[in-house]
């Protein structure tokens, strides 16, 4: 893997766009996607701009993507708009959930009482 794609690969896990990227560190926009790895001058804004990406990594293969977390001063900063709108899908998902569950509930309540009816059991509620 080359370092633009471990770059590439780094900013999809931190869900952070490329253009986003390549406009802080001042980058051309299709520089990671080119055929040609950025330039050894782009580092130290990398490691300035992606803290918790584990440089031996990119440049050696070495160790894993992010650094240990204990190195907490490391930890990007993820924009907090990030965690709303997962929470927002998060929260639709499972109220959508809970919709299709209680359609099921009533589908299942209306068979046992056709059901019940056709063996001439009594409901309680009667």
């Amino acid at each position: 893997m080359t370092i633009n794609e471990k770059i590439i690969k780094y900013l999809d896990f931190k869900g952070i766009s490329q253009r986003k990227f390549t406009m802080e560190l001042k980058m051309a926009e299709g520089v990671l996607r080119s055929g040609k790895n950025i330039g050894s001058g782009y580092l130290k804004r990398i490691k300035t701009f992606c803290p918790d990406l584990n440089i031996n990594w990119l440049l050696y293969d070495e160790g894993e993507m992010l650094l240990p977390a204990e190195n907490k001063e490391n930890i990007v900063n993820e924009p907090q708009e990030n965690y709303k709108k997962t929470l927002i899908n998060n929260e639709m998902l499972l109220k959508n959930e809970v919709e299709n569950l209680k359609i099921l509930l009533e589908a299942k309540n209306e068979t046992i009482a056709v059901l019940k009816h056709q063996l001439g059991i009594q409901s309680k509620a009667s």
